[in-house]
């Protein structure tokens, strides 16, 4: 995947006669023509641990929690630090939280950049008013020699961050993600997850060498 630097439960209680009776969940059924195939989403989404990315994409319900093999935390990092540069610095920052499905056919990555998630009032969202410098991101879907993405922004993509406790980030996502030719797209629903990031602090250092005359 190239690194690119730019989610309701409904309850019914059914009383009668003072009696609750329980109602069978409704059977979900894979779209024949689709190009997703993991139909099937059993993710832990209570456990005190758990950590996933799920949403339903064009009607079918995927789950992603299966981490990718990256060297040096790249899926699910938080990188912040100084860029020096003169003699002045400016703070940034870039997080990755990216998971694959179990059969490993799809991935889905959220790239995002200065969230200032250290520092944040929680939630937020992305796309919003008075961003900070830089704030932007995108999230990127990757499977069967297809890509689609699209930026957190207004009409493509909205992101909204509840809480960052413990060093777990979650949220909920929802929007349309485009194909790289722009013919095709999909639409992502009820978008949630939920990554543990490891917290990297590293300045970085871009003043140039001196050149030898």
């Amino acid at each position: 995947m190239k690194k690119i630097y730019f989610v309701t439960i409904a309850i019914c209680a059914l009383l009668v006669s003072c009696k609750e009776e329980s109602v069978e969940p409704e059977m979900v059924v894979c779209p024949l023509e689709s190009i997703f195939p993991a139909c099937e989403c059993d993710v832990d989404t209570l456990g005190a641990q758990s950590e996933y990315i799920k949403a339903e994409i064009d009607g079918v319900p995927m789950c992603f929690d299966v981490v990718p093999n990256f060297q040096n935390n790249f899926g699910n990092m938080l990188l912040y630090g100084n860029i020096i540069k003169n003699n002045e610095s400016v703070y940034y920052d870039n997080t990755h939280l990216i998971r694959n499905t179990k059969n490993s056919l799809w991935q889905i990555a959220f790239y995002l950049e200065n969230t200032h998630a250290l520092t944040k009032t929680y939630p937020y969202q992305l796309p919003r008013q008075n961003p900070e410098v830089c704030e932007i991101g995108e999230l990127q879907l990757n499977g069967g020699g297809i890509s689609f993405s699209n930026p957190f922004a207004l009409n493509k993509m909205q992101l909204q961050v509840n809480g960052f406790k413990d060093g777990y980030f979650e949220g909920v996502f929802s929007g349309i993600a485009r194909a790289a030719d722009g013919l095709s797209s999909v639409q992502i629903r009820e978008g949630k997850f939920r990554i543990k990031l490891t917290q990297i602090n590293r300045d970085l250092n871009v003043n140039a060498p001196p050149i030898d005359r």
